[in-house]
């Protein structure tokens, strides 16, 4: 009797702490429960706040508020240029102080470090081009824009000069022979940028390709696609499909250094599959007249440019200057 009654204490025991366990068991899962419900609802509504704010931003973007017209009783202020420095005043400008307008031959802002993509069709032209009119739109008061070049400061009178050298059908004038007008300013913001540098080295601007503008890189590819189809003929010397084949970047600087690349791999990946038979006879050399290439960054980046492009067979002259350009040959 005696064993019989431990045994059932034991038992009875055993079965008070596994409802004790069970119970608590059960009491922790109710409480992470609640919590697990909480991050639900809190994830759902982050995500349908986010969904919101996109899509007030889209509206905003897409439906501009009214703006206000220009006050005569506010002073004028003329930003000439729509680069880096234009822009970024144009966005940072409160209209409610001035009246503002912006006079440029180009209607966008161009995001330039993107332009050596353009050159081989890795990114869209239209991809880094905003217009300007989109910015100006969603200021306070109304902005002008006249599409034309400045060709006359007159800082006595505090009056412009400015010269549309598009006509009427869309064609491109001459400097002296497009429409002028004048406009009155009290404060000038010039902006225009600057002209690319030759260093005075014969040739560069008859036959050389630039890389500054949307329109250059228009031509770069332009050429090089023509170039690769001229090399493509069976009636021309070996010693000129090699010619039309050897492509030199000069500059050694960010925009050269980011130009090669693109090319090499415009070379490898398409040339590749659509001129089987001229990709391997394809030529890349870069001239720098410095020590070496990128001579503004750390070395462990100029070392790694130097073999990386050793690696793919660009050819760098270094310590080489660029004396004169031909047609067809440069010195």
């Amino acid at each position: 009797r005696t064993s019989m009654r431990a045994s059932r204490a034991a038992i009875s025991a055993a079965a008070q702490r596994m409802g004790m366990s069970t119970f608590g068991n059960s009491a922790a899962q109710k409480t992470r429960t609640p919590r697990l419900r909480k991050l639900k609802r809190a994830a759902y509504g982050v995500a349908l706040g986010g969904a919101a704010y996109t899509g007030w931003l889209m509206y905003r973007n897409r439906n501009p508020a009214t703006q206000e017209p220009f006050d005569p009783s506010k002073k004028t202020l003329v930003l000439l240029g729509t680069g880096w420095g234009s822009t970024t005043v144009l966005k940072n400008l409160d209209t409610e102080n001035f009246n503002v307008v912006v006079v440029s031959p180009r209607n966008y802002f161009l995001f330039t470090p993107l332009l050596p993509s353009c050159t081989v069709g890795t990114i869209e032209n239209r991809s880094i081009m905003e217009p300007v009119r989109l910015l100006m739109r969603h200021k306070n008061r109304e902005v002008k824009f006249y599409e034309a070049e400045c060709t006359d400061i007159d800082a006595a009178s505090k009056q412009l000069t400015l010269e549309r050298r598009v006509d009427a059908d869309g064609n491109q004038v001459a400097a002296g022979e497009g429409e002028k007008t004048r406009i009155s300013y009290d404060y000038l913001v010039v902006g225009v940028g600057g002209t690319v540098n030759t260093f005075g080295t014969p040739g560069v601007e008859q036959h050389a390709c630039f890389l500054k503008e949307m329109g250059d890189a228009r031509k770069i590819r332009r050429r090089l696609m023509d170039s690769v189809e001229s090399a493509s003929f069976d009636d021309i010397s070996e010693a000129e499909r090699d010619r039309l084949l050897h492509m030199v970047v000069v500059g050694g600087g960010p925009t050269g250094i980011e130009y090669a690349g693109e090319l090499h791999d415009f070379l490898v990946d398409d040339l590749t599959q659509w001129y089987p038979e001229l990709a391997d006879r394809v030529r890349i050399t870069l001239v720098e007249a410095l020590p070496n290439v990128l001579p503004a960054f750390d070395k462990k980046l100029i070392d790694y440019t130097q073999s990386t492009f050793k690696e793919n067979r660009i050819t760098i002259l270094t310590r080489t200057m660029v004396k004169e350009v031909g047609e067809k040959s440069f010195v």
